[in-house]
């Protein structure tokens, strides 16, 4: 508990002590219970921070700062293992990202890309784009645009799903999904 002065009583005769919030330094008289606790504007401030950060463009933002930043972070070692960062327009300011995302194409089904994999994170090189299209731009996908469009047109002569892999040279469970429609629409 913070340190607190008595400063008399309210009218209730409940004993009121000076307290500073540690946020914003306003001084304040308040009972036993609230001493230590922020003022009323920093607590709506600390709330409605708290209130984005369960969202889903909050994880996506933390994501990216944290894989760009934190050597301990989940794939660090292809982002800023390999010196790839974030702005600091971005990286700064939650709520510019937020407001660029906005205006570029977020949803919640949509997953952000850099359109240079060696770039930065920054609004020049990102987008916004869907699950299947950036599975398709994995530095380890199966199989490209042209793979998948060989795939089709054998598909499409009769050939065997079996049979279309490996006369393109990609796993069978690739030509399977292509075959039912499940990847590589515009192929």
């Amino acid at each position: 508990m913070t340190e607190a002065r008595r400063v008399g009583r309210s009218a209730n005769g409940t004993p009121l002590f000076e307290c500073i919030c540690e946020h914003c330094g306003a001084v304040r008289h308040q009972d036993r219970r609230r001493v230590g606790t922020p003022c009323r504007a920093c607590y709506l401030k600390l709330k409605k921070e708290r209130a984005v950060s369960g969202t889903r463009l909050y994880r996506v933002w933390s994501g990216m700062i944290a894989r760009c930043t934190y050597p301990s972070a989940s794939h660090y070692e292809y982002y800023g293992g390999r010196g790839i960062d974030v702005c600091s327009e971005w990286r700064n300011d939650k709520e510019r990202f937020f407001s660029w995302a906005l205006k570029n194409g977020y949803t919640d089904t949509s997953e952000l890309d850099r359109r240079d994999v060696d770039g930065p994170y920054e609004p020049a090189n990102c987008r916004f784009i869907s699950h299947q299209e950036n599975s398709q731009l994995r530095s380890n996908a199966r199989c490209n645009r042209v793979q998948a469009g060989e795939v089709k047109r054998l598909l499409q002569s009769g050939v065997k799903v079996k049979d279309a892999a490996m006369q393109v040279g990609i796993p069978y469970m690739s030509a399977w999904h292509i075959s039912k429609g499940n990847t590589w629409h515009n192929a």
